[in-house]
C-alpha cells in the first residue's frame, strides 16, 4: 500500500508535478524544487562548496601535505608530436615562456619564464609520490620548475637594437622578477595570473640573448610584432585558449593537474561535470531524468577549451570558401605583371604574409605548391628588397610546418632552401632564415636529404660527390685553404653544427644519415677546419664531435671507424683531435648513466 501512495516532494512537501529521483526511486521532488535545484549550479554559494571539495580532494591526492608552496607549473595540451621536439634533461634543457594580455591595460602583458623538467603524458609528470592527475582538458603535459613572473609595460621596458639591427629587444632583468614556484616563491601562479581571462602563448625554447634580452619587434616595417613561433629557436608555441581567444589559464595547473588555475566549468553557464558535485545528503543524489541538466553535463567534453595553433582552421564552412577565395585572389595579384613590376615592396610583402598565412590553413592545401613557387621566385631574383624576402621566409616557414614531409616533395623546396641557407649571412635576413631553418628541421627536413643543398651553397659539390661513394667517404679529406671573407661558409658552418647536435639528439630521425651521408658531412666540416677566421674553426670542431656523437650514438658505429673518417685532423692539430676523443667520451659517460 505504501508503494501506491501519492508522491509528494521530498524538500517542500507538495504532491504537484512530482518526478522520481533516477537514483533513488522512492524519493520525489517537485518541478519547483528541480527548477530551484539547477538555478542553484550558478549560485557563488556552490561554487564555494566546489572549492571546499577541490581543497578536500587536494588534502586526499597529498600534493600539499606537508608543504604549502607550489612545487612546479603543468601546461596541458594534446599535442604529442611534441615529445621528440622538447629536450628537459641534461645541459641542453629547454626553457618555457607564457605571455598572456595583462587585463585593463594597452600594451602590457605578464610573463612567465621557466626551466622544463619533464614532457610528455599526464600520469607520469607528477613530482615524488604523487602521480598526474589524468583529466579532461589535456593528455600531454609540460612541467616548469624555477619559475619567475614579469609584469611588463612594452613602451616602458629596457629595448636596444639586435646584434644584425633588425629586430628591437626587450631585457627581462632578474631584480624585476617574482618567484612562483619552490620555498621562495612570493607568490603562486594563480595569484600572478588573477584576473587574465584571455588567452595565453607558449613559447618554447624561446631566444634570447645574454643579460636576458628577448625579441619583441621588427626594427622597421612599422615595428610589427613578433609572432610567438619565430620567437622560439625552432621547437614552436602552443596557444591556450577556447575559441574566443579566452579562458588559457584552465590549461595551467599548480596541483599535477588535478585542478587548474581557471575551471573550464567557469566559463560556462551550464553546471560542472558529474565529478564535482558536492556530495550532500539531498542534492548528491538528485538526477532528473531527461533534464536540461543531464544534457549539459554530457556536452561538457565538446565545450571546453582546446589548444590553438595558428595553422588550425576551426571556421565555418562559409568562412572557409571566403578563405580559399581569398588565397587565390592573392596569389594571382603576386603573378600578376603588374605586381612583379611594381615597386612598391611594401604591398607585395604584405601579399605574402597573407599567402602564408592563407595557404598554412586545412583549407588553403591546394594553393601551398603556387604559393611555394612563388616565393622561389622571389628568393631567387636578384636585389631583391629586404621586407618582402623577410615576408617570403616566414611564409615559407608557416606553408612547411603545416606540410610536413611532403615539403620535401615540392620542386621549389631544394631553391627555397639554397636561398635560405645563403640569407644566413645577412645582417637583415639572418635571424628569420635561422629561425625558419631550425622550425622546419625534422618536420619537412633532415641532414640526410639536405646535403645536397648544404654542399652546393659551400661550394663543395665535387667533394660532396667523391665523399658519397663507397669507401671513399673514409678517407680523411684535406683541408682546404678558405679566406676569412669567403662566401657564405662562417654563418653555414656554424648552422650545420647546431643543426647536427639538435638531429643526433632527435629520438625520431626520418631519414637518417647512413655512413656515406657520415663522411660527406665530415668532409664538409674538415674542409674548414683551418679556416682564418676563429668561430668558423670553433663550429667545425662542435660539427666534428657531434659528426663522432651520431655514428656512435645512432649509427652504431666503432668511436675509432670515425675517427679515422677524418684522421688527417690529427696531423694538422693533434690539440682538437685529442679534445674531440675527450668531449665525446665525456658526452657517452653522461648519457650512458
Amino acid at each position: 500500500r505504501q508503494h501506491h501512495r501519492t508522491p509528494c516532494c521530498d524538500t517542500c512537501g507538495s504532491t504537484r508535478d512530482c518526478e522520481p529521483d533516477v537514483d533513488n526511486l522512492e524519493i520525489f521532488y517537485c518541478k519547483s524544487c528541480w527548477d530551484k535545484y539547477e538555478e542553484d549550479f550558478d549560485e557563488p554559494e556552490v561554487q564555494s562548496v566546489q572549492s571546499q571539495v577541490v581543497r578536500q580532494l587536494v588534502q586526499n591526492h597529498t600534493i600539499i601535505e606537508d608543504d604549502p608552496t607550489h612545487h612546479a607549473l603543468w601546461i596541458t595540451h594534446d599535442n604529442p608530436q611534441l615529445g621528440d621536439k622538447i629536450v628537459y634533461s641534461g645541459p641542453r634543457r629547454m626553457v618555457c615562456m607564457l605571455e598572456t594580455k595583462e587585463p585593463g591595460k594597452k600594451n602590457c602583458v605578464r610573463i612567465v619564464i621557466g626551466d622544463i623538467d619533464f614532457s610528455g603524458k599526464v600520469k607520469h609528470a607528477g613530482i615524488g609520490n604523487v602521480d598526474g592527475c589524468e583529466n579532461e582538458v589535456g593528455t600531454e603535459c609540460i612541467r616548469m620548475r624555477n619559475v619567475k613572473g614579469y609584469c611588463v609595460d612594452q613602451k616602458q621596458v629596457a629595448t636596444r637594437l639586435s646584434r644584425d639591427k633588425s629586430i628591437i629587444e626587450f631585457q627581462l632583468r632578474d631584480e624585476n622578477a617574482q618567484l612562483l614556484t619552490g620555498k621562495s616563491a612570493s607568490k603562486s601562479v594563480g595569484d600572478f595570473f588573477k584576473g587574465c581571462n584571455g588567452a595565453i602563448d607558449v613559447i618554447l625554447d624561446p631566444q634570447e640573448d645574454s643579460g636576458g634580452w628577448y625579441p619583441q619587434r621588427e626594427a622597421c616595417n612599422g615595428g610589427r610584432k613578433i609572432a610567438p613561433q619565430f620567437r622560439s629557436k625552432g621547437v614552436g608555441y602552443i596557444r591556450l585558449g577556447d575559441d574566443m581567444s579566452e579562458n588559457g589559464l584552465a590549461f595551467l595547473s599548480s596541483t599535477a593537474c588535478l585542478t587548474f588555475l581557471s575551471s573550464v566549468s567557469s566559463s560556462m553557464k551550464g553546471p560542472p561535470p558529474k565529478k564535482a558535485l558536492p556530495p550532500t545528503a539531498k542534492s548528491s543524489s538528485k538526477k532528473r531524468e531527461g533534464s536540461e541538466k543531464s544534457g549539459k553535463t554530457n556536452s561538457f567534453r565538446q565545450q571546453q577549451p582546446s589548444q590553438q595553433c595558428e595553422s588550425d582552421d576551426d571556421s565555418s564552412d562559409d568562412e572557409s570558401v571566403e578563405e580559399v577565395q581569398k588565397v587565390a585572389e592573392v596569389l594571382k595579384d603576386l603573378q600578376s605583371p603588374e605586381m612583379q613590376s611594381s615597386k612598391k615592396w611594401k604591398d607585395r610583402a604584405e601579399l605574402l604574409s597573407l599567402l602564408g598565412k592563407g595557404a598554412s590553413k586545412q583549407d588553403g592545401q591546394h594553393s601551398r605548391s603556387a604559393a611555394l613557387n612563388v616565393i622561389q621566385d622571389t628568393l631567387g631574383a636578384k636585389n631583391g628588397n629586404v621586407h618582402v624576402i623577410r615576408s617570403s621566409l616566414i611564409a615559407a616557414g608557416m606553408i612547411g610546418v603545416a606540410m610536413g614531409g611532403e615539403l620535401g616533395a615540392q620542386i621549389s623546396w631544394k631553391t627555397i632552401m639554397i636561398e635560405t641557407l645563403k640569407l644566413l649571412k645577412s645582417k637583415q635576413c639572418g635571424s628569420v632564415a635561422k629561425t625558419v631553418l631550425a622550425q622546419l628541421h625534422g618536420r619537412c627536413f633532415t641532414l640526410a636529404n639536405s646535403m645536397e643543398c648544404v654542399s652546393h651553397v659551400l661550394g663543395a659539390g665535387k667533394l660532396s660527390a667523391s665523399a658519397g661513394k663507397g669507401k671513399q667517404s673514409l678517407s680523411a679529406p684535406k683541408p682546404r685553404n678558405a679566406s676569412a671573407n669567403g662566401g657564405n661558409s662562417i654563418e653555414v658552418i656554424e648552422w650545420l653544427a647546431e643543426t647536427t647536435e639538435r638531429e643526433r639528439s632527435m629520438e625520431v630521425i626520418d631519414p637518417m644519415l647512413d655512413r656515406n651521408g657520415l663522411g660527406m658531412l665530415i668532409n664538409l666540416f674538415f674542409s674548414y677546419a683551418d679556416h682564418r677566421d676563429q668561430r668558423c674553426r670553433k663550429n667545425v670542431m662542435d660539427g666534428l664531435m657531434h659528426c663522432v656523437l651520431y655514428g656512435v650514438q645512432r649509427l652504431e658505429m666503432d668511436l675509432s671507424r670515425v675517427m679515422k673518417m677524418f684522421s688527417g685532423l690529427k696531423e694538422t692539430n693533434k690539440k682538437g683531435w685529442d679534445q674531440i676523443i675527450s668531449n665525446v667520451k665525456v658526452v657517452l659517460g653522461e648519457e650512458q648513466r
